[in-house]
């Protein structure tokens, strides 16, 4: 912030009527300048971070400073009281005034005749309620030629005095008359408090213009013909009003490069960055709002706050430090207010308006702003936690603000100058600079100059211009190659005519001779870059030796010379070169290549020398290899391990080299080497021979250097598999014997380097999330999770096998299977069909066992001559909800019965954990690779129809509920692979259960359900599971009985339930006050096509047992429906109404009573038992004598609802009523003293009715809390959007597209409900209403003045508009509340969108209820050329924002990366010192609260064989089941043991401990303090190495939990499509109808539609349950086929087309015609013979005018296709484009029309005959005398001859048409409502960084000299000539720039002190010493300066 002043006045007064003083406080401020940036959000992070926790012991809580200020009223008894005639009653006294400023007194009225204003004022504060004006003489009696009807009227403004803001405020406006009575009426309800004031006035408005007229209506005598009155009321008057008054506010938004990226791009990397854009903090953008105020006003229950002010916004445009302008300013008006009623209901408000707004948006403008952006989240990423990690920037690329990126590739400094300026750039050798443009107002071009040809200047040439030039410099030739680095920046590289390339990977030193040097030059070339290059030219160059750079203390040799002419005569242009090196005292040499590559630019050669190794080797086999490279003759050989899986090196090609080398390669140094050696010899092989010459040399530089990026993307892709795991991240330490293959390729095009590729045949990755055994030739190989082996032949028999969980020691195996060579096919190939796994396709694969299912999918492709096959789970589940879930696979036949074993489920099951950490669900999944079923299921099975897939579902302890998924053979079958099967969303609830404890022991559970939504999906032959929680679920259950009930839909019969799945019957159980949650299956079936369908469901009701003593015993589900007694079914509907339903028979009959309630499109069931009213006493005794039972104990607790559900709202529990004694509160009544209650009270479970015996009644009642009322109310009388073109025009920012809105009204209101709901504590259901009009849209085409298009208007409504634009009145309240209601409810808007959000709790988020949609008719106007320009320009757009952030997203993947490592070290500390603290204090082996959180994950990984060797004790005994490999596990390539959770009850007890000590270390440091020390008894602990966990830990944070299966990007957006399902009451859109004019040419051929009428039919539905994707598709469904495939659409359409003349247009002026010619004359005989006459006349003109404007019409737009299509037949571009543009020359009439179309019949008849003979003389011109091209020309000639004339009269008619319609004014004009916008860039003005820069101010060191203030001005010189300047205020001196060049003009001192006195201080005496400078300035220059004091007054 800037210094900066404010100055504060407090009005405390104290009146007999209050208690408490009215305070008014007034602060006028200094301008503020505020610069923000992501560093100072740092800043306040961790001041809030260090300070926030102190400083909120400090602050008084709310609540309590609420009770604070209410204890006291601050109001006595003083009673309102209302005043009538206040100015007539004789108590106030008139007073005359001069000046309107004079303060009256109480009881007195000040008139002031000069500036006609009548003041007066109160005793006290008072409100005027109205003013009503009595009729009185204003002009003189003589005055008699007005009008009756029109008498004279005076304006006047009522105002009052707002003491805050030291000023009147206006109020409202009424008229005076001679004849007619007038009121305002100012409170128009008792709780308007806006207005109060004791001082108030009446102004006259009135202007007398006219000398002749005499007012005789003085403002005394106006006093007598108003009746004034008034209300006093205390509590009216507020107690604190605050005002602030702020001339200017400027926010600087700033980039800060202090944290921001330091690496750069990988094109820049061998550059030093400089320029102004790369160095300093800057500002980019810049919001200011001027004559600002702001206002508060507190009254004791009711709050307002006011601002308003002029607001603009400016983006800097860095292609020349200038400040482009985004918003133009716009008066802005803000208004809050909050109240609270009576019941403490909070009621706010909000109003927002604002005059109209123009914004605009470019590609410069994007560039800033998106740059801007990514600079910002890089800083804000250097916070991490709570501390500021400032080296996150060294991963991170660094940004460039400039659009113009300069490189010099030089070693010479050189100089860039703009022309018609004086300021050259300095660029050094190897450097890039940050290019501005120095002055916007000359060209933008450049002149370039050497510091070796004493600076002399080349010429003049653009940037913007892609491509290579050459311009010279004295004798010196540059080459400057301009080209695109992103969309939106240009890269433009300065380079000499000579350079040299190293790609090998050591450094070279280089010498060259030169022709005319006698000392050779040495250059130092670093590995895989190019040197800088040099102003020779290759024929300059006489030699070029080469050696090893001598590094480590070693000399190398020189390498023998080589000339250009040697390269020149080469084959290919490459020789090979023997490099020398010592070792050993022996002189050993290697060769590389040299190769010359030239080329040709504008005439001069430019020569680049690569030196390049003969061979390289790149390995992609799965492990490391050793490769030995040897002569023939076996005396040298070099031995080296190359890694493998991407991995690549160059080769030392030892010894001569016309001597071939033996290539082998051995798996290990004890292994064989691989046989047949491959040869090795340069020169040889098709590579050489294919070596690409016409290349450019740029190009060959950038495949040098980026080719160590590629070849870290390609070992980053290993194996290819689409996931794209790293490298690191795959486990291949297990290899079988693999066989492979060698190929060679061109290693870079363009020079004769060979790349020698080991590639594997296959490769094999296991992505299952299972270890599996691959066997081959009878040789089994065990395949880890996420491992990638290659097998040794592959075009053998193979099969896969998987390891039972339920019996161990057994493996299912596959069938043997081969690779086929058949054609990749689009579905999904089953494998089991034929044994075959065909190339290029998924296959799925089938193993059957005896008691389970193993489902694979197999995805085959071939990259780069290597199969790849990787193996990934068919199912995959993915668990979206925040507890674990165990989940296991179950596969049974169509009309099979599951046996007792299968659901046991014992061993098969996985755990879903959930992200516990975060508590966000994880975006992995798990695979479920095994389907349990029964052996004798399995054996019956078809291997091809695979049955029925379910999956069971369990919480905790609970019992497993079965879901069923989908038919196995419909997944697949004849679908293609990507396309796969229709989503598929299932609501479900399963039983749940939740321990709680009291006393250390633990009681019963509370048995409730989970909501969830099991969602699926299928593509590229997986099918994806997700399990979310359903935050709205269909049906919920209250159970307030004492009973446990089940509960089910009812059959259609309505007798019994409905059997879910028929497999699986179940049912769901509700108990005693719990609650439950339901879905109907027969609603669910329909998912996701549930539209306008409302469930008509009903439910039934049972239970197994009506006696008390199995009330808590009943288990959570039930499985056997004949055990239990269903009731009559219970309508599942909205009503008011109770339903009696009974379960059972006499006498133990259970009467139940349920209530419905609809909330949304949840249903709320509530179930009771019968009251004393509807059953007796007696028989209620009876029924409980029968079972003696007691009420369980825990029931006396209170019970809240969710008890571990996850449902995301609270739902009271109304009816929960326990009855306690007085005396033993804790002790529940008995069963007979309740009853005896129920007798005596006639009362049972009643809710409202109160207790009168004596026993207290405790109720719980969770009731929702009040939702305060929030009202937003906008109105925008206009936004325009302009989109512009800034790189077409030179100079210029034009206007392409713009968008204007008119009349845009937002309002937001609350909405109750019909009727009370017990959910919702017996109140009304809440809704916002938000409603959204827009009374107009229109598109303008700003390329239509240029005559390239036929539209001015894009889109354009059909029926006029009258806007609130002109009468709106920014600040008069009242004005803008009508114009809101008006608007919201005004039937012409042209869009109308009413939504309805339904309220369910203060803190949960809405929920869309209903939306209504209207839309008026309007017109579209489309051409084809326009959309082929008008796309580009918006893709441009999309990637400049695009590549940004891509480039972001794989930073902040670099970042997480890091961030999870160092998380991982961490980790690792503090686990190796908590697992030592473990050891030596061991732990209970029960944990209790810790038990919850186990899950698989924490039992993987316990042991490693390696580290701990386990006894013989620990191993299953017989008869146990051991987990078997079907279990997700972390796994790394040694064997090891794995501890599943089932197995920890068989294990010895030392182990069960020691194993707990490692789980629960593993469970995180915050449980560490929680264990407790073990019993005395309990053996002593072995103790772990620290070695072992820290290798177990790190391989957990590296693997990144292996067992994972990742979820493609497109299947989690469907599959969160699925889980946040579309919940709707009603979606009504309205039936639209729009006219559609097109044109445009199809293959040639010019196809025109005009005004075709396109009805778009209403869509309604009542009932809407489906995903976001379907509901899309629906609508586009509904209108795109019946806009396309509607019968009268298609006629409409197709009788609009010009080329027939436009029927259909015809047609419809002929029925208008007809039809006005028989309604006006019917109408007018009703009315008598006059209107009759003149209904005919009004008729027969109509009549006349449809006929003759529709025939005129069609004949026209026949005339004009007709035209255009016989111009493409004229095989005449030039002469088409002449006519083309003809024809778009506005006509006004038909002599305009006549005339163009004579002047074009003649230019086409001349052009006809010339034509013979021009066109073959132009074809044998293009092609040369050829006999085809002659033949060619005299063919367009003649035809030409023909169709000219027959298309120039054809246009000859269509233009006097058309000249006829216009004079007429028979055609619909389009006109736009602005003009073209077109900002020159001269005109802008300079950035504040441009100053900086232009006066080196870049604030580097304390006490520099730093910019204050820079101010545009005018000079006026001594002929009274002006001149914009602009004045430069820094801290040392005074600068006057002429902003015509952009120059500094003069420069003078200024004494440091009194700038810094009014840096710092706003005294008087600095600003007056700061003025008398100035004018010393101005005396010096003897020049005027006007203009800027004010300015620099207002500033400081």
């Amino acid at each position: 912030m800037n210094p900066w002043g404010m100055r504060l006045r407090i009005l405390i007064e104290w009146h007999n009527f209050l208690n408490v003083p009215v305070s008014t406080l007034s602060f006028n401020s200094d301008p503020l300048t505020i610069f923000f940036g992501p560093q100072n959000i740092l800043s306040f992070l961790q001041v809030y971070h260090t300070f926030g926790e102190y400083l909120m012991n400090f602050i008084i809580p709310e609540e309590k400073l609420k009770v604070e200020l209410l204890e006291t009223s601050p109001y006595t008894s003083v009673t309102d009281h209302h005043f009538k005639n206040d100015l007539r009653n004789g108590t106030f006294h008139f007073v005359y005034s001069i000046t309107p400023s004079d303060e009256p007194a109480p009881y007195q009225v000040f008139i002031c005749k000069t500036h006609r204003t009548m003041t007066w004022r109160y005793p006290n504060p008072r409100t005027v309620e109205s003013v009503v004006s009595h009729p009185v003489p204003i002009l003189e009696s003589s005055y008699t030629f007005l009008k009756a009807d029109e008498p004279f009227q005076l304006t006047c403004k009522l105002s009052f005095w707002d003491e805050a803001k030291g000023e009147f405020v206006k109020v409202g406006t009424f008229n005076v008359t001679e004849s007619t009575e007038h009121s305002l009426v100012v409170m128009r309800n008792a709780t308007e408090t806006s207005y109060i004031s004791p001082v108030w006035r009446i102004t006259i408005l009135t202007p007398l213009d006219d000398e002749d007229l005499k007012v005789i209506l003085t403002p005394e005598g106006l006093v007598g013909s108003l009746s004034i009155n008034s209300y006093f009321a205390p509590s009216r008057i507020p107690k604190l009003l605050v005002a602030v008054t702020l001339p200017r506010i400027s926010i600087h938004f700033m980039n800060h490069r202090t944290y921001a990226g330091k690496i750069p791009e990988d094109r820049l990397n061998m550059y030093s960055m400089t320029g102004l854009s790369t160095q300093v903090d800057q500002s980019f953008a810049t919001l200011e709002v001027t004559s600002g105020t702001m206002s508060v006003t507190m009254w004791m229950h009711r709050t307002t706050a006011h601002a308003d002010g002029y607001m603009r916004m400016t983006v800097t445009d860095y292609a020349y430090l200038t400040d482009i302008s985004v918003l133009d300013p716009f008066h802005f008006n803000f208004k809050y207010s909050t109240s609270e009623d009576g019941s403490k209901k909070i009621h706010q408000e909000l109003v927002i308006n604002s005059k109209p707004i123009v914004g605009k948006v470019g590609a410069s403008t994007l560039h800033t702003i998106i740059s801007s952006t990514m600079i910002w989240m890089q800083v804000l990423k250097a916070y991490y936690g709570d501390v500021v990690d400032i080296s996150k920037n060294h991963f991170q690329t660094q940004v460039n603000l400039s659009q113009i990126l300069v490189c010099n590739d030089t070693e010479t400094d050189l100089q860039l100058i703009q022309t018609e300026t004086k300021k050259p750039f300095p660029i050094c050798g190897r450097q890039c600079f940050a290019l501005t443009w120095i002055n916007q107002k000359v060209k933008q071009e450049v002149r370039l100059s050497c510091c070796e040809e004493k600076w002399n200047w080349s010429s003049a040439f653009p940037l913007n211009r892609f491509g290579t030039i050459v311009r010279r410099v004295g004798d010196k030739d540059f080459f400057i190659t301009t080209e695109n680095l992103y969309a939106s920046q240009i890269l433009v590289t300065v380079s000499g005519c000579f350079s040299l390339a190293n790609a090998l990977d050591i450094p070279i030193d280089v010498g060259v001779l030169q022709t005319n040097w006698n000392k050779e030059t040495v250059w130092t070339l670093q590995s895989r870059t190019h040197g800088p290059s040099h102003q020779i030219r290759g024929s300059e160059v006489a030699q070029l030796r080469f050696k090893l750079t001598d590094l480590n203390c070693k000399h190398h040799g020189w390498s023998h010379g080589i000339t250009i002419a040697d390269l020149k005569h080469a084959p290919k242009q490459a020789k090979c070169v023997a490099l020398y090196e010592e070792e050993d005292g022996r002189l050993v040499s290697y060769n590389i290549w040299c190769t010359l590559v030239e080329e040709v630019v504008d005439g001069v050669f430019r020569t680049l020398v690569v030196l390049s190794p003969i061979f390289r080797i790149r390995s992609l086999l799965s492990s490391p290899i050793i490769v030995s490279i040897a002569t023939a003759k076996n005396d040298s050989k070099v031995s080296f391990e190359l890694e493998g899986r991407g991995s690549e090196v160059e080769v030392d090609f030892l010894g001569d080299d016309t001597v071939a080398h033996l290539l082998t390669f051995q798996s290990d140094s004890e292994s064989p080497a691989s046989s047949p050696a491959v040869p090795l010899l340069p020169g040889g092989g098709p590579c050489i021979e294919n070596v690409v010459h016409n290349r450019s040399i740029n190009d060959i530089i950038k495949d040098i250097i980026s080719d160590v990026g590629q070849n870290r993307e390609l070992k980053s892709k290993w194996p290819f598999t689409r996931e794209g795991f790293e490298v690191r991240e795959w486990n291949v330490k297990t290899q079988p014997e693999a066989a492979g293959k060698v190929t060679f390729k061109s290693w870079v095009p363009g020079i004769p380097s060979v790349l020698v590729e080991a590639k594997p045949d296959a490769i094999f990755a296991n992505l299952t999330g299972y270890r599996l055994i691959f066997r081959e030739d009878e040789e089994d190989v065990l395949v880890l999770t996420r491992s990638a082996f290659s097998p040794k032949n592959i075009r053998g028999k193979f099969s896969f096998g998987f390891e039972s969980t339920l019996r161990p020691n057994i493996i299912y195996w596959s069938e043997e299977m081969k690779i086929t060579d058949n054609q990749s096919r689009s579905d999904v190939h089953h494998i089991n069909t034929d044994w075959q796994i065909p190339v290029g396709c998924y296959s799925r694969l089938e193993i059957n066992g005896s008691n389970m299912q193993i489902h694979i999918t197999i995805e085959t492709k071939l990259h780069d001559g290597i199969l790849i096959l990787t193996l990934r789970p068919t199912f995959n589940l993915q668990n979206r909800t925040k507890f674990p879930l165990s989940v296991c696979g179950i596969s049974l036949n169509l009309h099979s019965i599951p046996s007792d074993d299968l659901l046991c489920l014992r061993g098969n099951s996985i755990s879903l954990d959930s992200n516990e950490e975060s508590r966000e669900p994880t975006e992995a999944s798990f695979g479920l690779l095994g389907f349990s079923c029964d052996r004798e299921s399995s054996v019956e099975m078809d291997v091809y129809k695979s049955g029925m897939k379910y999956i069971a579902l369990q919480y905790a302890n609970s019992p497993w509920w079965f879901v069923q998924l989908m038919k196995f053979e419909s997944i697949f079958d004849n679908l293609s692979a990507p396309q796969g099967i229709p989503v598929k969303r299932v609501a479900t609830a399963i039983p749940s259960c939740q321990p709680h404890w009291a006393n250390g022991k633990p009681i019963d559970l509370i048995e409730v359900t989970l909501a969830l939504s099991i969602c699926w999906t299928c593509k590229n032959g997986q099918v994806w599971i997700s399990v979310a929680v359903d935050e709205n679920p269909q049906v919920v259950i209250f159970n307030h009985s004492s009973y446990s009930l089940c509960y089910a839909e009812a059959e259609s019969k309505g007798v019994g339930p409905q059997i879910e799945y028929e497999h699986f019957p179940q049912f769901r159980c509700v108990a005693p006050h719990t609650t439950a949650f339901y879905a109907f299956p027969s609603l669910q079936g329909a998912f996701p096509e549930v539209m306008n369908s409302e469930p008509k469901a009903t439910l039934v009701f049972g239970s197994s047992t009506l006696d008390y003593k199995n009330v808590r015993r009943m288990t959570m589900l039930c499985r056997d429906s004949s055990s239990i007694e269903w009731s009559t079914p219970a309508k599942c509907e909205d009503c008011d109404e109770v339903q009696l339903i009974h379960i059972g028979t006499a006498p133990s009959k259970l009467y139940l009573k349920v209530l419905t309630e609809k909330l949304g499109l949840t249903y709320y069931v509530y179930i009771e038992q019968l009251s004393e009213a509807e059953v007796s006493a007696t028989d209620v005794r009876a029924r409980i004598a029968q079972s003696q039972v007691e009420l369980p104990s825990e029931i006396q607790k209170e019970v809240p609802f969710d008890c571990g559900a996850t449902v995301r709202f609270t739902i009271p529990l109304i009816s929960q009523i326990h009855l306690y004694h007085p005396r033993e509160c804790n002790q529940l009544l008995s069963t007979e003293q309740l009853m005896d209650e129920i007798a005596s009270t006639n009362t049972a479970l009643q809710l409202a009715r109160p207790s009168n015996s004596k026993y207290k009644m405790k109720m719980v009642n969770l009731g929702t809390k009040l939702h305060p009322y929030f009202n937003v109310k906008i109105y925008l009388p206009e936004v325009r959007l302009i989109f512009t073109d800034d790189f077409t025009h030179a100079g210029q920012k034009r206007e392409i597209v713009s968008l204007i809105i008119t009349d845009f009204t937002m309002e937001r209101h609350p909405k109750i409900g019909e009727r009370e709901l017990r959910i919702l504590n017996h109140k009304k259901a809440e809704f916002w209403k938000i409603i959204l009009c827009v009374g107009d849209i229109q598109i303008d085409n700003a390329l239509y003045q240029e005559k390239r298009y036929d539209f001015p208007v894009l889109l354009q409504r059909n029926d006029p508009y009258e806007s609130n634009v002109q009468e709106y009145n920014l600040m008069d309240n009242e004005i803008l509340s009508s114009i809101i209601n008006y608007n919201v409810d005004r039937p012409s808007s042209l869009i109308r969108i009413g939504t309805e959000f339904l309220i369910t709790a203060p803190a949960e988020p809405q929920r869309l209820h209903c939306i209504d949609i209207k839309c008026q008719s309007f017109t579209v106007n489309i051409e084809d050329k326009f959309i082929s320009f008008i796309f580009p320009v918006f893709e441009n757009f999309a990637t400049i924002i695009t590549e940004r952030f891509s480039l972001l997203q794989a930073e902040n993947k670099i970042l997480i990366a890091q961030r999870k490592e160092n998380h991982g070290r961490e980790r690792l500390a503090l686990m190796e010192r908590s697992a030592l603290t473990l050891v030596e204090k061991p732990i209970k082996t029960k944990v209790p609260s810790l038990t919850p959180h186990i899950t698989s994950k924490t039992f993987v990984e316990l042991f490693s064989s390696r580290k701990l060797s386990l006894d013989s004790s620990v191993s299953s005994p017989r008869g146990t089941e051991s987990p078997g490999l079907l279990s997700p596990s972390i796994e790394d390539g040694s064997d090891s043991l794995r501890i599943h959770h089932e197995m920890v009850s068989v294990l010895p007890e030392t182990y069960q401990s020691l194993t707990q000590r490692l789980l629960y270390a593993d469970i995180g440091a915050e449980y560490v303090g929680k264990l407790e020390n073990s019993t005395k008894d309990e053996p002593e602990m072995c103790r772990i190495g620290e070695e072992a966990i820290s290798e177990r830990l790190l391989r957990e944070n590296s693997n990144n939990r292996l067992n994972n299966v990742p979820i493609p990007l497109e299947i989690v957006s469907i599959i969160q499509d699925l889980a946040n399902s579309v919940q709707l009451q009603k979606i009504h859109i309205h039936q639209v109808q729009t006219y559609l004019t097109f044109r445009g040419r199809y293959r040639g051929m010019y196809f025109a539609f005009d005004n075709s009428p396109v009805l778009l039919n209403e869509y309604l539905s009542n009932y809407v349950l489906t995903t976001k994707y379907t509901l899309g598709e629906t609508f586009g469904n509904h209108y795109l086929m019946g806009a396309v495939y509607k019968a009268g659409n298609s006629m409409r359409l197709l009788g609009s087309l010009e080329l027939l003349g436009s029927p259909g247009t015809l047609a419809r002026s002929l029925g208008t015609g007809v039809k006005d010619f028989v309604v006006y004359p019917v109408k007018g005989i009703m009315l008598g013979p006059l209107a009759f006459l003149n209904g005919l006349n009004t008729g027969c003109t109509s009549l006349v005018r449809n006929v003759s404007s529709g025939t005129l019409t069609s004949v026209t737009n026949f005339a004009w296709s007709v035209s255009r299509n016989i111009d493409r037949l004229t095989l005449d571009q030039d002469d088409e484009a002449i006519i083309e543009e003809t024809r778009r020359v506005p006509i006004d009439g038909i002599s305009d029309g006549l005339t163009h179309g004579l002047t074009g019949f003649g230019i086409r008849l001349l052009g006809a005959i010339g034509g013979i003979a021009q066109h073959p003389i132009q074809a044998m011109m293009d092609n040369g005398p050829s006999p085809i091209g002659l033949v060619t020309g005299i063919g367009k000639g003649l035809i030409g001859a023909v169709t000219k004339p027959v298309g120039a009269t054809v246009e000859l008619v269509a233009m006097t048409g058309q000249g006829l319609l216009q004079e007429a004014g028979w055609v619909h004009k389009f006109t736009r409502k602005y003009d073209v916008f077109v900002e020159e860039t001269a005109s802008c003005s300079n950035s504040l960084l441009k100053y900086r820069w232009k006066l080196g101010l870049y604030d580097r060191e304390p006490g520099s000299e730093k910019l204050l203030l820079a101010l545009e001005a005018v000079e006026e010189g001594r002929n009274h000539s002006l001149t914009p300047v602009s004045l430069v205020i820094t801290t040392e001196n005074v600068y006057i720039m002429d902003t015509t060049l952009d120059q500094i003009r003069s420069k003078e001192s200024i004494s440091s002190s009194i700038i810094k006195s009014t840096e710092y201080q706003s005294d008087a005496h600095g600003i007056t010493e700061f003025f008398n400078l100035l004018k010393m300035v101005k005396r010096i220059h003897n020049e005027h300066i006007f203009g800027v004091f004010d300015k620099i007054s207002t500033s400081y």
